[in-house]
């Protein structure tokens, strides 16, 4: 669990990780915002979100 005064700089960081991403030309979809505000929010971690995506896709 994230401490309530890491969120803002946490979500701050997840907001210029998808402006980057912009940036590049590599747009990030809806539910990829979701998910990385997910894991900015200590809701989710990124394993957790790679397990779904390999049900969702596979490997």
């Amino acid at each position: 669990m994230i401490k309530k005064t890491q969120l803002p700089k946490r979500i701050d960081m997840a907001t210029q990780v998808a402006a980057t991403l912009a940036i590049e030309n590599m747009h990030i979809s809806k539910k990829g915002q979701e998910y990385l505000l997910a894991i900015a929010r200590g809701e989710r971690t990124s394993k957790e979100i790679l397990a779904e995506l390999d049900k969702i896709y596979g490997r």
